[in-house]
């Protein structure tokens, strides 16, 4: 569904070259024209942004009926929208798009998770029993999507430290920070009585 091809194309064992006629249980598509072992980091890394997807989702959910300011819903599905483009990149080795959230660009994103007090009027957190709901469930998202970009460092950088995917790796960066600014805007709207 990622290639948005309607038509097949023969894929190739990535380590023989040779054609695959009758795919394994231990072989999946890297690409459209690519098998690989299903242990390979690439898979792992998509995997673990599937993972992220779903944690985004299951947000999405709750704040949906919970009445979450809609700025804050418009921004988790920015976020969201953004993770399924870092999987389209990935598997279709396209550039990465810039990341926006609500009206953030990735440098306010940056700005705001590393001084939240001075932007946000909030200083830095730990989560903890004592937050909201919310945040808790943000904790647990943004705990996936670190994870998520781990998988993709571990996908993408080589002994030499050579990077491959940089564009994925920074979308991800921000993607967290995000996240974490999120978590502070719930907090904040806590605070002012407007959040269960």
């Amino acid at each position: 569904p990622l290639t948005s091809s309607a038509s097949h194309e023969t894929a190739h064992c990535l380590l023989c070259q040779q054609a695959v006629t009758k795919k394994t249980e231990a072989l999946t598509h890297l690409n459209a024209t690519t098998f690989v072992a299903k242990n390979d980091p690439r898979i792992a890394f998509r995997g673990r942004v599937d993972t992220a997807i779903a944690q985004a989702v299951l947000v999405q959910v709750e704040w949906k009926s919970a009445a979450m300011p809609a700025v804050l819903q418009r921004m988790l599905a920015d976020v969201r929208g953004a993770l399924g483009n870092v999987l389209r990149a990935e598997a279709l080795d396209e550039a990465m798009s810039p990341i926006v959230v609500g009206e953030f660009n990735e440098a306010q994103i940056h700005a705001l998770s590393h001084n939240p007090l001075t932007h946000l009027g909030h200083d830095h957190i730990v989560p903890s029993i004592e937050h909201c709901l919310p945040v808790a469930r943000l904790t647990l998202f943004r705990a996936v999507t670190r994870e998520a970009e781990v998988a993709g460092a571990l996908a993408s950088i080589d002994r030499d430290f050579s990077v491959r995917r940089n564009d994925v790796l920074q979308a991800l960066n921000r993607l967290s920070s995000a996240v974490y600014v999120l978590m502070l805007l719930c907090l904040i709207q806590e605070k002012a009585g407007e959040t269960r």
